[in-house]
Protein backbone atom coordinates (compact mmCIF):
# COMPACT_ATOMS: atom_id res chain seq x y z
CA UNK A 1 0.00 0.00 0.00
CA UNK A 2 2.80 2.40 0.86
CA UNK A 3 4.60 1.82 -2.45
CA UNK A 4 1.36 2.34 -4.39
CA UNK A 5 0.53 5.48 -2.42
CA UNK A 6 -2.82 4.05 -1.35
CA UNK A 7 -4.60 4.36 2.00
CA UNK A 8 -7.35 1.84 1.10
CA UNK A 9 -7.64 -1.36 3.11
CA UNK A 10 -6.90 -3.43 -0.01
CA UNK A 11 -4.67 -1.60 -2.47
CA UNK A 12 -5.17 -2.41 -6.15
CA UNK A 13 -3.54 -1.22 -9.33
CA UNK A 14 -2.83 -2.14 -12.93
CA UNK A 15 -0.03 -4.55 -13.82
CA UNK A 16 2.23 -1.68 -14.90
CA UNK A 17 1.52 0.27 -11.70
CA UNK A 18 2.26 -2.74 -9.51
CA UNK A 19 5.50 -3.40 -11.42
CA UNK A 20 6.57 0.25 -11.11
CA UNK A 21 5.81 0.25 -7.39
CA UNK A 22 7.55 -3.06 -6.74
CA UNK A 23 10.70 -1.79 -8.47
CA UNK A 24 11.06 0.76 -5.64
CA UNK A 25 11.17 -2.00 -3.02
CA UNK A 26 14.41 -2.17 -1.07
CA UNK A 27 15.47 -5.79 -1.75
CA UNK A 28 18.40 -5.97 0.68
CA UNK A 29 16.30 -6.59 3.83
CA UNK A 30 14.35 -9.27 1.94
CA UNK A 31 17.57 -11.05 0.95
CA UNK A 32 18.82 -10.84 4.55
CA UNK A 33 15.51 -12.29 5.74
CA UNK A 34 16.00 -15.33 3.49
CA UNK A 35 19.41 -16.02 5.00
CA UNK A 36 18.10 -15.38 8.51
CA UNK A 37 15.32 -17.93 8.01
CA UNK A 38 17.90 -20.47 6.82
CA UNK A 39 20.04 -19.77 9.88
CA UNK A 40 17.08 -20.36 12.18
CA UNK A 41 16.10 -23.62 10.46
CA UNK A 42 19.68 -24.82 10.52
CA UNK A 43 20.01 -23.97 14.23
CA UNK A 44 16.89 -26.05 14.91
CA UNK A 45 18.15 -28.95 12.81
CA UNK A 46 15.56 -28.53 10.05
CA UNK A 47 17.95 -27.66 7.18
CA UNK A 48 19.49 -31.12 6.82
CA UNK A 49 18.46 -34.35 5.11
CA UNK A 50 19.05 -37.73 6.72
CA UNK A 51 19.65 -40.57 4.25
CA UNK A 52 18.40 -44.12 4.73
CA UNK A 53 21.97 -44.99 5.80
CA UNK A 54 21.71 -42.52 8.68
CA UNK A 55 24.16 -40.09 7.09
CA UNK A 56 23.18 -36.45 7.54
CA UNK A 57 23.69 -34.06 4.61
CA UNK A 58 22.99 -30.42 3.87
CA UNK A 59 21.69 -30.46 0.31
CA UNK A 60 21.72 -27.13 -1.53
CA UNK A 61 19.91 -26.89 -4.87
CA UNK A 62 20.39 -24.20 -7.50
CA UNK A 63 18.03 -23.95 -10.45
CA UNK A 64 16.68 -21.37 -12.84
CA UNK A 65 13.03 -20.37 -12.79
CA UNK A 66 10.69 -17.82 -14.31
CA UNK A 67 8.35 -15.68 -12.22
CA UNK A 68 5.75 -13.96 -14.38
CA UNK A 69 8.28 -13.26 -17.12
CA UNK A 70 11.11 -12.47 -14.69
CA UNK A 71 14.00 -14.93 -14.72
CA UNK A 72 16.06 -15.84 -11.68
CA UNK A 73 18.51 -18.44 -10.42
CA UNK A 74 17.31 -19.68 -7.03
CA UNK A 75 19.28 -21.18 -4.14
CA UNK A 76 17.23 -23.54 -1.98
CA UNK A 77 17.79 -26.27 0.59
CA UNK A 78 16.17 -29.69 0.59
CA UNK A 79 15.95 -30.35 4.30
CA UNK A 80 13.33 -31.39 6.82
CA UNK A 81 11.79 -28.02 5.94
CA UNK A 82 12.47 -27.23 2.24
CA UNK A 83 13.10 -23.51 1.79
CA UNK A 84 14.49 -20.97 -0.65
CA UNK A 85 17.30 -18.70 0.55
CA UNK A 86 18.38 -16.32 -2.22
CA UNK A 87 17.87 -15.47 -5.89
CA UNK A 88 19.96 -13.84 -8.60
CA UNK A 89 17.94 -12.35 -11.48
CA UNK A 90 19.00 -12.73 -15.09
CA UNK A 91 17.80 -11.23 -18.33
CA UNK A 92 16.42 -14.14 -20.37
CA UNK A 93 16.47 -17.86 -20.96
CA UNK A 94 19.99 -19.17 -21.48
CA UNK A 95 21.59 -16.81 -18.95
CA UNK A 96 21.06 -19.01 -15.90
CA UNK A 97 24.60 -20.26 -15.38
CA UNK A 98 26.29 -16.81 -15.30
CA UNK A 99 23.77 -15.84 -12.62
CA UNK A 100 24.19 -19.02 -10.57
CA UNK A 101 27.90 -18.60 -10.01
CA UNK A 102 27.76 -15.18 -8.27
CA UNK A 103 24.73 -16.45 -6.33
CA UNK A 104 26.85 -19.26 -4.88
CA UNK A 105 29.74 -16.93 -4.12
CA UNK A 106 27.37 -14.51 -2.33
CA UNK A 107 25.91 -17.39 -0.31
CA UNK A 108 29.41 -18.51 0.71
CA UNK A 109 30.28 -14.94 1.68
CA UNK A 110 27.13 -14.71 3.81
CA UNK A 111 26.94 -18.21 5.30
CA UNK A 112 30.61 -19.17 5.08
CA UNK A 113 32.26 -21.83 2.98
CA UNK A 114 30.87 -25.35 3.36
CA UNK A 115 27.36 -23.90 3.84
CA UNK A 116 26.23 -27.16 2.21
CA UNK A 117 27.82 -30.58 2.02
CA UNK A 118 26.50 -31.13 -1.51
CA UNK A 119 25.36 -28.77 -4.25
CA UNK A 120 22.78 -30.25 -6.63
CA UNK A 121 22.54 -28.87 -10.17
CA UNK A 122 21.37 -30.02 -13.58
CA UNK A 123 23.50 -30.68 -16.65
CA UNK A 124 24.35 -27.00 -17.14
CA UNK A 125 27.06 -27.32 -14.50
CA UNK A 126 28.65 -30.38 -16.10
CA UNK A 127 31.86 -28.45 -16.70
CA UNK A 128 35.26 -28.40 -15.04
CA UNK A 129 35.04 -24.76 -13.91
CA UNK A 130 31.98 -25.47 -11.77
CA UNK A 131 33.48 -28.58 -10.17
CA UNK A 132 36.47 -26.41 -9.25
CA UNK A 133 34.22 -23.64 -7.89
CA UNK A 134 32.33 -26.10 -5.69
CA UNK A 135 35.57 -27.45 -4.24
CA UNK A 136 36.80 -23.91 -3.52
CA UNK A 137 33.55 -23.37 -1.62
CA UNK A 138 34.24 -26.61 0.33
CA UNK A 139 31.31 -28.64 -1.01
CA UNK A 140 30.70 -31.46 -3.48
CA UNK A 141 28.96 -30.65 -6.76
CA UNK A 142 26.46 -33.32 -7.86
CA UNK A 143 25.31 -32.95 -11.46
CA UNK A 144 22.25 -34.81 -12.74
CA UNK A 145 21.96 -35.12 -16.51
CA UNK A 146 20.35 -37.26 -19.18
CA UNK A 147 22.92 -36.20 -21.80
CA UNK A 148 25.13 -39.09 -22.87
CA UNK A 149 26.56 -38.58 -26.35
CA UNK A 150 28.21 -35.16 -25.90
CA UNK A 151 29.85 -35.97 -22.56
CA UNK A 152 32.80 -38.28 -23.15
CA UNK A 153 33.15 -39.27 -19.50
CA UNK A 154 29.56 -40.59 -19.53
CA UNK A 155 29.63 -42.07 -23.02
CA UNK A 156 32.80 -44.05 -22.31
CA UNK A 157 31.50 -45.28 -18.94
CA UNK A 158 28.28 -46.54 -20.53
CA UNK A 159 30.17 -48.25 -23.33
CA UNK A 160 32.44 -50.12 -20.93
CA UNK A 161 29.74 -51.05 -18.43
CA UNK A 162 27.29 -52.41 -20.99
CA UNK A 163 30.02 -54.67 -22.38
CA UNK A 164 30.75 -56.39 -19.06
CA UNK A 165 28.89 -59.09 -17.14
CA UNK A 166 28.05 -58.59 -13.47
CA UNK A 167 31.14 -60.48 -12.31
CA UNK A 168 33.47 -58.42 -14.52
CA UNK A 169 31.76 -55.19 -13.42
CA UNK A 170 32.53 -56.06 -9.81
CA UNK A 171 36.14 -56.89 -10.66
CA UNK A 172 36.46 -53.53 -12.43
CA UNK A 173 35.32 -51.71 -9.30
CA UNK A 174 31.79 -50.91 -10.46
CA UNK A 175 29.23 -50.87 -7.64
CA UNK A 176 25.79 -52.22 -8.55
CA UNK A 177 22.74 -51.85 -6.35
CA UNK A 178 19.01 -52.39 -6.90
CA UNK A 179 15.94 -51.68 -4.85
CA UNK A 180 12.30 -50.73 -4.70
CA UNK A 181 10.89 -47.38 -3.57
CA UNK A 182 7.55 -48.34 -2.02
CA UNK A 183 6.36 -44.73 -1.70
CA UNK A 184 6.88 -43.88 -5.38
CA UNK A 185 6.36 -47.46 -6.63
CA UNK A 186 9.64 -47.30 -8.52
CA UNK A 187 12.13 -50.10 -9.05
CA UNK A 188 15.68 -48.77 -9.44
CA UNK A 189 19.14 -49.90 -10.41
CA UNK A 190 22.35 -47.93 -9.93
CA UNK A 191 25.79 -48.64 -11.36
CA UNK A 192 28.53 -46.39 -10.01
CA UNK A 193 32.30 -46.12 -10.12
CA UNK A 194 34.68 -43.75 -8.36
CA UNK A 195 38.19 -42.62 -9.15
CA UNK A 196 37.34 -41.64 -12.73
CA UNK A 197 39.61 -38.98 -14.16
CA UNK A 198 38.37 -36.18 -16.39
CA UNK A 199 41.22 -34.56 -18.30
CA UNK A 200 41.89 -31.06 -17.03
CA UNK A 201 40.30 -31.63 -13.63
CA UNK A 202 42.46 -32.20 -10.56
CA UNK A 203 39.86 -34.13 -8.57
CA UNK A 204 38.70 -37.68 -9.44
CA UNK A 205 34.98 -38.06 -10.07
CA UNK A 206 32.36 -40.65 -9.26
CA UNK A 207 29.91 -41.48 -12.04
CA UNK A 208 26.55 -43.17 -11.47
CA UNK A 209 24.10 -44.56 -14.04
CA UNK A 210 20.56 -44.66 -12.64
CA UNK A 211 17.61 -46.52 -14.17
CA UNK A 212 14.13 -46.12 -12.66
CA UNK A 213 11.14 -48.22 -13.74
CA UNK A 214 7.72 -46.98 -12.65
CA UNK A 215 5.29 -49.74 -11.68
CA UNK A 216 2.24 -47.60 -10.89
CA UNK A 217 0.80 -44.21 -11.76
CA UNK A 218 0.78 -42.34 -15.06
CA UNK A 219 4.31 -43.55 -15.91
CA UNK A 220 3.56 -47.22 -15.17
CA UNK A 221 5.79 -49.47 -17.27
CA UNK A 222 8.14 -46.67 -18.33
CA UNK A 223 11.83 -46.56 -17.51
CA UNK A 224 13.73 -43.31 -17.01
CA UNK A 225 17.51 -43.10 -17.20
CA UNK A 226 19.83 -40.38 -15.91
CA UNK A 227 23.41 -39.92 -14.78
CA UNK A 228 24.82 -38.37 -11.62
CA UNK A 229 28.41 -37.13 -11.57
CA UNK A 230 30.20 -35.85 -8.47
Amino acid sequence: RELLGSDREIATGSDSTILRAASAWDMEPLVKAGYALHGLLRHRGHASTVLSTGRELRLAIVDGSCFGGHWGSVLAFSGAVPHAVDMEPYEKRGKELPASRPLLIRAARTLGKAFATHLLYDGLMMCRADFRLARRLKMHLVVKTSEEKSLEIIASSKEVWTGLCERDLERAGVETSTGYDSKRHVRWQVRAQGGIRWEGLQYPLKVAWVEETHLKGKYAGKMFTFWAVT
